[in-house]
């Protein structure tokens, strides 16, 4: 059997077994340790299978393994369904990178289509699987020993044979002892829907499986993308610049008739009429967030569209256009500072408020980069600035944060949404039951059955540890030894 042969062969005993285990640890959730339990062994798998058949790896690739080891440590961290998402999306990002760095493509190096066209094959690498193995040249008739087709069949036949003597000996047996009846029945009987979705479980976590892990170690399976306009998107820097143009005369226009309003604030809402803090910074918030959203991949797009024509021109309207978004994105920060300061923090406020402050740091990015001739360091940037701010997040606690600030807004004499509150996730547990002296009737009895509902839907398990999960059933259990009460089922 040839190196070759062996590597696929292990590959798929391997993504077998991560199978099996991505069912037993992956099928409840919401994932905590289980999730860096199993990424682990995935990282371990790929470790052993390089150092058995001395692959050569790029460091690189070895270093984002790590990283998104790490990253799947904040799923035993926190405990709020929006991070665990964005862990989720970390992790994938990161593997997918480290399955580029394995083919010795470098990541710094490369435009947001590239980048995106990157992403993409490395997902279509994942949905293929198991196929590369059996396209190209044989493997299986080197990996197969010798012999081994004749001995299959010997045993099936001799199987076949023996089915109607076992079936009618074991029907004399289980009628003729009431133990040995008991134990066939236990062994033989099953929940088909049950053992169909383990077995659907281990198929799609295999087969992902060996298609990352394919990719990784045998990586010449997978053309590398050089994206590059077609001819029939390919344009003159004058058309693009006349598009361009006409965007910056909308957006200024824009700016000086909404000038009043951009930036009117609580001044604004108390002297206009039937203008409530609501309708002034719901209704503009979202579409001027939408807006500098949409306006930066138009900006990237009309980049790469130029291919290597002369950009002066492009820089200097693209440079006019990013700076009145930054106008826009101010007016809509402010905006969701006046809604927050009437009506609290909610998650959603919050999250979009990390995701404007994101824009912001991309925009200058985009000027550092793009308009400075560097456009292949733009996605990469772009890209570490996510995970930093996940990094970031975890390290802020949102869900503890949004509860601690709206109980300082209640005691300002602001309204307390109670209900809203307590339905935050087991981050803020700890926060909560810290104020629980200050907390009226109301927001005790839904605090109280929020919990006893977190305890039934979050059984002990150890796949669904977490430290922010630890840490709620600690302090519960220290609230109710403290104050008599039980609060958990």
């Amino acid at each position: 059997m040839n190196a070759r042969a062996q590597l696929a062969l292990e590959l798929v005993v391997g993504s077998l077994a991560l199978g099996v285990l991505g069912d037993a640890l992956l099928r409840t959730g919401p994932w905590g340790l289980n999730a860096l339990t199993w990424t682990g062994l995935l990282l371990a798998a790929a470790l052993i299978l390089v150092t058995r058949h001395k692959l050569a790896l790029e460091a690189r690739a070895a270093w984002l393994g790590g990283g998104a080891l790490v990253v799947a440590g904040g799923f035993a961290w926190r405990d709020a369904p929006a991070l665990k998402l964005l862990d989720f999306a970390s992790l994938c990002g990161l593997l997918a990178l480290a399955l580029w760095r394995a083919r010795g493509v470098r990541l710094g190096v490369g435009g947001v289509i590239e980048s995106c066209g990157r992403f993409a094959f490395a997902g279509v690498q994942a949905v293929i699987g198991y196929v590369p193995l059996f396209t190209g040249p044989p493997l299986w008739t080197a990996a197969v020993p010798a012999g081994w087709g004749g001995r299959v069949r010997t045993a099936a036949v001799g199987g076949l044979l023996a089915l109607p003597a076992l079936l009618i000996f074991g029907a004399l047996f289980m009628s003729a002892d009431a133990v040995f009846y008991n134990l066939v029945v236990r062994v033989v009987r099953f929940d088909l829907a049950e053992a169909a979705s383990h077995v659907v479980r281990v198929a799609v976590c295999s087969w992902i499986t060996a298609g990352w892990l394919i990719g990784l170690l045998m990586p010449e399976r997978l053309p590398v993308p050089r994206l590059t306009p077609p001819q029939f998107l390919k344009f003159r820097p004058a058309e693009i610049g006349v598009a361009l143009g006409l965007m910056n005369v909308l957006f200024l226009a824009f700016i000086l008739v909404q000038l009043r309003y951009l930036f009117g604030g609580a001044c604004l809402v108390q002297v206009t009429p039937d203008l409530t803090y609501a309708e002034y910074a719901r209704r503009g918030f979202f579409e001027l967030v939408a807006v500098v959203a949409l306006a930066l991949p138009v900006l990237l797009a009309a980049d790469w569209l130029l291919g290597d024509a002369p950009r002066r021109g492009f820089r200097v309207q693209a440079t006019t256009l990013v700076l009145m978004l930054g106008v826009v994105l101010g007016s809509a920060f402010e905006r969701m500072m006046l809604y927050r300061a009437e009506y609290g923090w909610t998650q959603s406020r919050f999250y979009v408020a990390v995701f404007m402050a994101w824009l912001a740091v991309v925009l200058l990015w985009f000027v550092a980069t793009v308009l400075t001739g560097r456009r292949e360091r733009f996605a990469s940037g772009a890209l570490l600035a996510g995970l930093v701010a996940g990094a970031v997040l975890h390290a802020w606690n949102p869900d503890a944060w949004i509860a601690r600030r709206n109980l300082v807004h209640a005691r300002a004499g602001h309204e307390f949404d109670a209900a809203y509150v307590t339905r935050l996730s087991a981050d803020a547990f700890p926060t909560l039951l810290e104020a629980w002296p200050t907390l009226d009737g109301k927001t005790r009895e839904l605090l109280t059955a929020r919990l006893r509902k977190w305890a039934v839907a979050t059984p002990p398990d150890w796949r669904l540890w977490s430290w922010s999960v630890a840490r709620a059933r600690e302090v519960i259990r220290q609230h109710e030894s403290k104050w008599g009460e039980h609060l958990l089922p």
